[in-house]
């Protein structure tokens, strides 16, 4: 359990200078086997220019692959056939990156909903509820912050992150 609660406290990386969109397009290739696995159709919309932060791509990565494999998960109970997940990457504001990930799932019962960032809250008979306990602390160790919401059928997670300073090339 200790080891559990520190997975968002490991050692701090130096932040570099990364491509988002390089970095997320890497993570819905390792995604997309079990996608394809499970009949649920992977979408992604990045533009075509690199979008810039400066973070820990681990962690980064980490935050991205914990997102999709929860929206998976989430589309599981959907049987229509139309089961669908969507990465975005954007750069919505100047100033400030945006990873959205939107799934066609149910959505969350309405008394985990409030709780949805704490740790050890989960719908999932084996989840952890830690998943986006952790997700929360990756995205505010890189300078951001993670939110949802339940629109028009689906069920999006916004994180934002700092886009890196043109001049900052480290």
């Amino acid at each position: 359990l200790q080891k559990f609660l520190r997975l968002g406290h490991r050692s701090p990386q130096t932040p570099a200078r990364l491509d988002l969109v390089e970095l997320m397009d890497g993570a819905l290739q390792l995604v997309r086997p079990a996608f394809d696995h499970a009949h649920v159709r992977l979408e992604s919309r990045s533009p075509s220019d690199g979008v810039f932060v400066k973070g820990d791509p681990e962690s980064l990565r980490e935050l991205a692959l914990n997102l999709l494999l929860n929206a998976l998960e989430a589309t599981g109970g959907t049987r229509s056939g139309d089961a669908f997940v969507r990465l975005e990457t954007s750069v919505p504001e100047p100033g400030a990156a945006e990873i959205c990930v939107t799934d066609s799932g149910p959505g969350p019962a309405a008394e985990t909903s409030r709780r949805m960032f704490e740790p050890f809250v989960s719908e999932k008979p084996e989840g952890t509820g830690l998943g986006l306990h952790l997700a929360k602390q990756i995205a505010e160790a890189n300078g951001g912050w993670i939110d949802w919401k339940r629109e028009d059928g689906l069920t999006r997670f916004l994180v934002r992150i700092p886009l890196a300073i043109t001049e900052d090339r480290s």
